[in-house]
């Protein structure tokens, strides 16, 4: 009796002694375990540090630059600020240009709305003060002005793939404009092609003062829109709704 008696007590020591070791066990790994996330979540916060300093523009790319310059074409600028792609849009869209520049109406956009890039004649000259021959003498522009957004963010405060966004919006903005710059250009050449077959010089001379003769302008720049709308790409200067988020 007693030995089953001491069996018994020595089985309640040995259980106890488990108990309080697997106890610990547990204990030690609860500890292990929470030190192991803390870790993880030190390099998680260090990974997301290492991506954020990738994700930043410093260089490269090369913001966005003009390139195949139209003859006879200038380029000015005006400022565009923000960090985001939505304080650059909401910076173009208060640049005032229409304001500042005579905006060409245009029947299939709503009135006042924002312009973000312009093209425009600065005067049609005669390439002689004297005419002689309506076949001897011909109108060139003086030069056609491009305005075009302009953006410098420092170094490291913005993502590069803003900079490849904004870089492409450029781009489209660029090709769009260079296209009225070919219709102002051919209107011209077709206006030369009808003055010089007139017969006279005041014929020519009359010619080039009427007042409406400007007014086909106005029409093929709208219809160059119009056709633009009709089947709107990016590489032909027309931004779908939607693109790229702008």
């Amino acid at each position: 009796m007693r030995i089953a008696l001491y069996g018994l007590i020595a089985a309640l020591i040995v259980n106890s002694v488990l108990a309080g070791q697997l106890g610990q066990l547990r204990n030690d790994n609860a500890r292990l375990a929470a030190q192991a996330q803390q870790r993880q979540n030190q390099v998680n916060e260090l990974q997301a540090l290492v991506d954020d300093l990738r994700s930043r523009w410093i260089g490269n790319p090369a913001l966005w630059q003009p390139s195949n310059l139209p003859a006879n074409t200038v380029v000015r600028y005006f400022t565009v600020t923000g960090a985001t792609q939505a304080q650059l849009i909401t910076s173009l869209d208060n640049s005032g240009l229409c304001a500042q520049y005579s905006c060409l109406p245009d029947p299939a956009v709503p009135k006042n709305s924002p312009a973000w890039a312009l093209e425009g004649e600065d005067q049609a000259l005669p390439s002689s003060p004297y005419c002689y021959s309506p076949r001897t003498i011909s109108y060139h522009w003086h030069q056609h002005i491009i305005t075009m957004p302009q953006w410098s963010p420092e170094p490291g405060s913005v993502k590069i793939f803003l900079v490849e966004e904004w870089n492409a919006l450029e781009g489209v903005l660029w090709t769009h404009e260079v296209g009225h710059v070919v219709v102002a250009d051919q209107y011209l050449a077709t206006l030369n092609q009808q003055s010089e077959r007139l017969p006279t010089c005041q014929a020519f001379v009359n010619f080039w003062k009427n007042p409406h003769l400007w007014d086909g302008l106005d029409a093929a720049q709208n219809a160059y829109h119009a056709r633009l709308r009709a089947d709107c790409r990016p590489e032909i200067g027309c931004i779908p709704e939607g693109w790229m988020g702008w």
